[in-house]
């Protein structure tokens, strides 16, 4: 009987581990400037240089090619284009980021 029941508390811990909504965050550094994208149960918000520069309470998309949010990064006389897109997962959404339409970071999709 205990076999079955540490086995029963096992399946149940991976269940509530799929299905409790939990902050994610993907990162990456480009030229210098830290980027971050954080995903939680109410919204999606992106940093550059720990400030927020955009949020949206919508964070999945029906198309791949469809972001989520956009932000443009200065470099002097330079700009680029920052893109996050997400996509529903099996069992946690996916997100990336793009800048100038190249994904720098976060999942391949």
């Amino acid at each position: 009987m205990g076999l079955v029941s540490e086995l029963l508390h096992q399946v149940n811990d991976q269940i509530d581990y799929f299905l409790t909504p939990s902050p994610r965050e993907v990162k990456c550094r480009y030229k210098g400037h830290a980027i971050a994208v954080v995903l939680d149960a109410q919204k999606i918000s992106l940093f550059v240089d720990a400030k927020q520069e955009a949020d949206s309470h919508l964070y999945l998309r029906p198309r791949k090619d469809a972001s989520l949010l956009r932000a443009e990064l200065k470099e002097g006389s330079k700009s680029h284009l920052i893109e996050v897109y997400g996509m529903s997962g099996f069992f946690k959404p996916r997100i990336k980021i793009c800048i100038d339409n190249k994904r720098v970071a976060g999942d391949r999709f």
